[in-house]
């Protein structure tokens, strides 16, 4: 397998981890993720940790998602029409900043957000097991 495109975090542990995981995967995260990067890829936050447009995946994980889940949605166009797009939403009051201590295992997109979402897969690694590796591939 190609591991160029692998996502991966250390967290403190396994329970934190565990958590993370869970959300991503109950919020379509995994599933945004799970296929091979396609240049020029857009992804808006409407709700997570920092609500905004994202070129990298890296970028919404960390700054984004704060390696929590959200709503995010996948677009095709430029940065312009993304940022357009997303300050449209903004001021209408359909971004959110999802507090670091609420859990986001309640948190789903519409189904048609959900298959327009895609990013490569996810590992976590939590230091209190190494053996304990949860993959999206």
């Amino acid at each position: 397998s190609d591991y160029t495109h692998r996502l991966m975090k250390r967290f403190s542990s396994k329970a934190e981890a565990m958590t993370s995981y869970r959300e991503c995967e109950a919020c379509g995260i995994l599933e945004l993720l799970r296929p091979l990067p396609e240049s020029k890829e857009i992804f808006i936050v409407i709700e997570g940790a920092l609500p905004g447009v994202y070129e990298s995946r890296l970028g919404l994980m960390i700054q984004g998602l704060d390696w929590r889940g959200g709503r995010v949605v996948s677009v095709t166009g430029s940065q312009q029409e993304a940022k357009d797009l997303f300050r449209e939403w903004d001021s209408s009051g359909q971004t959110r900043v999802l507090a670091a201590n609420v859990s986001r295992l309640d948190i789903n997109g519409d189904e048609d957000e959900g298959e327009d979402l895609s990013v490569d897969g996810v590992t976590v690694i939590s230091d209190d097991d190494e053996e304990d590796v949860a993959s999206a591939n």
